[in-house]
């Protein structure tokens, strides 16, 4: 019996992880064809040119898909519910910011002609647009917050690997501080607040 529950909750989260990812990607990529607002290009801080770039961190920065199906396929079910339900608010609320005021970082100083083959198909297929928030750093957040439901050491293990993958995206030059703090900064908002309105149906269904 607790199998054949285990195998339907696995389908589950695999079609409705699905469906999410088409919510998350879809809007993502056609975003970055075309806008109906001028493009704002952001400026390396002097704590964004401290870090080094390095443009093997692309093995890292993929790593974060990894992450991403540890939170998706080791949590609680309950947990991977809040989870999705996160997902899809902060990437609607992203998704809105990169329509109003699309952002971009650019490329053209990058010293790409010895990059990993996996960078050279980041570059090919994902345009330096859609910056501010950072959905690279909000889903990850995401995931971290997750894993924390289910242990501390999950969640430190996690948190450490979260921390590596924004480490990876200002070593490539994929986001400035700035839109990775805002993407965190998102993803924990929205993360608490989805709880504590939870929360507030609960006690309004036992009264």
């Amino acid at each position: 019996m607790n199998e054949q529950i285990e195998t339907e909750q696995f389908s589950r989260r695999t079609s409705v992880g699905f469906i999410v990812g088409i919510w998350v990607a879809a809007p993502y990529f056609l975003l970055q064809q075309f806008s109906l607002y001028p493009v704002y290009w952001l400026e390396e801080s002097s704590l964004d040119s401290s870090i080094p770039v390095f443009l093997n961190a692309v093995y890292l920065y993929f790593s974060y898909y990894l992450l991403l199906m540890w939170a998706a396929y080791g949590i609680p079910y309950t947990t991977f519910v809040r989870f999705l339900k996160t997902i899809c608010i902060v990437s609607l609320v992203s998704h809105l910011c990169f329509f109003f005021f699309p952002t971009g970082i650019s490329r053209e100083h990058l010293p790409t002609d010895q990059a990993p083959d996996l960078y050279q198909l980041l570059v090919k297929w994902e345009k330096p647009r859609n910056c501010l928030p950072s959905l690279h750093a909000s889903l990850a957040t995401l995931a971290t917050l997750a894993l924390w439901q289910k242990g501390k050491l999950s969640g430190l293990i996690a948190g450490f690997w979260t921390v590596a993958i924004l480490w990876s995206a200002i070593a490539l030059r994929q986001h400035h501080l700035l839109d990775l703090a805002a993407g965190v900064a998102l993803a924990v908002s929205v993360w608490f607040l989805h709880g504590k309105m939870e929360q507030a149906k609960a006690k309004q269904h036992a009264r």
